[in-house]
Parts: C-alpha cells; sequence; structure tokens
C-alpha cells in the first residue's frame, strides 16, 4: 500500500515536471507551478530507489522461501512487466509520427529497440524525442536488471561450489557502486558543461547508486531485520517522512543541477532522501488505510503506464485541444486537463496491455516471492 501511494507521488511530480518545461513560455500558470516543476525531477529518484528495493526484494524473499533462486524466471518476469507497455508505447507513437511527416533518426529507433537512449546525447549529439523521452529511466533500470541478475547469478554459482550463497555482500556491493558513481560523476562535471544536463543526468554509469540503494534497502527488509525491528521502524514512521521531506525539499527551492561537485554530491542525497520516504511508506502496511490514501495507491499501481504515455497524450491530446480552443484558456485548466488524461487513459491501458501481460506471466512463471 505504502510503496504504492509513493509511486503515484513520484509519477505526478514527473507530469508536474514535463507539463512545466513543455509550457513555460506561454503560460502564465507555470509560474505559480515552478517551484514545484524545479525538484520534480527527484520523482524519478523516488522510482529509482523503488524499483531497487521491490525488484531486488523479488530474489531475496525467493531466496528466504526456498533457500535459492531462479535467475531466468526472474528476468523472464522483468520481460513480461516492462515490455508490452513499452513496445505498445513505441509502435503506435512511430506509427503517429510516420503520419504526421515525421521520422526520427535511425539511431533513436535502435536506441528504443536496444535501451541505450539513455545515451543518446553522448553518442548523438541530441536528446531523446519528446514522445519517448520518459524511456530513458527504463533505460537505466533495465541495465540495473542485467547487473543485478548477473550479481545474483554470480553469487548462486559461488554458492554451489561453497554450499552457502553469500548475500552478506549486498551492502559491500552496494558502497563501492555508490563510490564508483559519485567519482563518475564528478569527473562527469568536470568534462561536460554544467548545462549539458542530458549528459550529465541520464547516463546509467551515473545513476546506478539509486536503485542499488534499494536494493540495500530490501537486503535488511528481508533478510536481516526482525519482525520486532520493522515494528520499530513503523512506530518511528513520522521520523523518517521528516527525514525524507528535510533531504528531498531543499531542491524545490534552490533547484540543485548539475553544476560541478554540486551534482556528484546531489544524487547521494537524493536517493537517501527516498529511502527515508520509502521506509515512512512501509508504516502504512501496518494500518488500516483511509479511503483517500486508498485511491492513491491504486493509483500508484498503473503508475508505469501512465509515466510511458503521459508526454504522448501531452503531444497528441492536450496541445491539439489548446490549438484548437477546444477548452477555455483558464489558467491551470489546460494543466488539470491534461493531468486527468494521463491518469485516466494511462489507467485504462494498463488494463489493456500492462495488466494483462502480468496475468499472463504470473500463470506460466509465478513467482515464490511475496510483498511483506
Amino acid at each position: 500500500m505504502g510503496p504504492d501511494v509513493l509511486r503515484f507521488v513520484a509519477a505526478s511530480l514527473v507530469l508536474i515536471r514535463h507539463w512545466c518545461i513543455s509550457f513555460e513560455h506561454n503560460q502564465r500558470f507555470i509560474n505559480y507551478f515552478w517551484r514545484v516543476a524545479g525538484g520534480a525531477p527527484l520523482g524519478v529518484d523516488i522510482f529509482f530507489v523503488l524499483s531497487g528495493f521491490l525488484v531486488s526484494g523479488l530474489l531475496f524473499q525467493e531466496f528466504k522461501t526456498t533457500g535459492s533462486f531462479s535467475i531466468t524466471r526472474f528476468l523472464i518476469r522483468r520481460c513480461f512487466k516492462i515490455y508490452p507497455a513499452y513496445w505498445a508505447l513505441f509502435l503506435v507513437t512511430l506509427l503517429l509520427q510516420e503520419w504526421l511527416g515525421a521520422k526520427p533518426p535511425a539511431i533513436d529507433l535502435w536506441a528504443m529497440a536496444f535501451f541505450f537512449q539513455n545515451y543518446l546525447p553522448l553518442i548523438s549529439g541530441h536528446g531523446i524525442p519528446p514522445d519517448w523521452g520518459p524511456t530513458w529511466s527504463l533505460a537505466v533500470e533495465e541495465h540495473f536488471y542485467l547487473l543485478l541478475a548477473v550479481l545474483f547469478w554470480i553469487l548462486k554459482k559461488l554458492g554451489q561450489r561453497s554450499g552457502l550463497i553469500r548475500l552478506s555482500i549486498i551492502p559491500s556491493v552496494f558502497f563501492y557502486t555508490a563510490l564508483a558513481c559519485f567519482v563518475l560523476r564528478f569527473l562527469t562535471s568536470q568534462l561536460i558543461p554544467y548545462y549539458d544536463d542530458d549528459s550529465c543526468r541520464l547516463p546509467s554509469h551515473l545513476r546506478m547508486d539509486s536503485l542499488f540503494f534499494g536494493v540495500l534497502l530490501a537486503y535488511f527488509w528481508h533478510l536481516r531485520w526482525t519482525d520486532r525491528t520493522k515494528a520499530t521502524l513503523r512506530k518511528c514512521w513520522p521520523i523518517f517522512l521528516a527525514l525524507g521531506l528535510g533531504l528531498l525539499l531543499p531542491n524545490f527551492i534552490w533547484h540543485i543541477d548539475s553544476r560541478l561537485t554540486t551534482f556528484a554530491f546531489a544524487d547521494i542525497q537524493f536517493y537517501l532522501g527516498a529511502g527515508c520516504l520509502l521506509v515512512a511508506s512501509l508504516a502504512m502496511n501496518g494500518s488500516k488505510p483511509s479511503p483517500f490514501v486508498r485511491a492513491l495507491a491504486w493509483l500508484g499501481k498503473h503508475s508505469y503506464s501512465v509515466y510511458l504515455w503521459h508526454m504522448a497524450i501531452l503531444a497528441y491530446l492536450v496541445l491539439p485541444i489548446q490549438a484548437w480552443n477546444l477548452v477555455p484558456a483558464v489558467p491551470g485548466l489546460y494543466f488539470l486537463v491534461y493531468f486527468a488524461a494521463s491518469w485516466l487513459i494511462g489507467t485504462l491501458l494498463a488494463k489493456c496491455v500492462e495488466f494483462p501481460a502480468l496475468t499472463v506471466r504470473d500463470r506460466l512463471f509465478p513467482t515464490f516471492a511475496k510483498y511483506k
């Protein structure tokens, strides 16, 4: 329940950010949202920590239940989760672009097909096409899934020789991953102009520590912390909420960007703050939520499809509505249309594409892991 609410918050921040970027030159309404928009990229950091926690938690729970884990089943289940909705977006928007006479460069198509679109600014010198802009974070997550699978495969092979799978090295793996990402971010900030934000913020090798911080939290949550410890953490949720907000809110005020060493340190601050919010959200699992919280959690379950489609909805629905003056030019009204349409259409597409694929996945490749 709690992580799903956090998903809703993260997705909503991303929606606000992209709305503000798209309308910053012709909407007075943007002035009211600019503070939120400046900190809204943190929604991606929240998603990364959540993904690391939930995805690795499946492997930890399987290990806890069976004493081992299946890397093949793990990767197949990830494919069912990511690819159907992703390819639906790719194909539909590609057809729309062809219909409108816009032909994306071949490098963009290859990047989308093989999940290296987050490196396009470094490879081709141009950014990701707007329709596909949000997919850069999916590329980071795909690279993370492969690294996580390789890590657990190595641990399993070593465990077969020694008779013991040593998951206790997870904290060390996180430490060295975080150190490597910090050094790479620092070097990047020295070599690439700070204003070239895509080159500094999108590559996987600069963002992997956020995901592995989620893995670290999952390791302690599922394998190290006792039920008594978890109960204590749940009681302390206001402290973690305050810590999380204290670490993240400054970015809404000062708009921390990729300037020199600020960039290298900022991501550490962000994933620590997101981790605190995650621990606070886990407290919801032990309490009876209100109808409002349940509604947010329900929306959060659909956040993947909403995240995928919101830029296409903006480009092919909201902008034409504005161009044709179909909605009165009332400040904030177009934002409400965009926000509501993104969640409504994204939810419908989740039910039409994403969830049926997950039903087939669970029937063919069930998991031992259960969220606790």
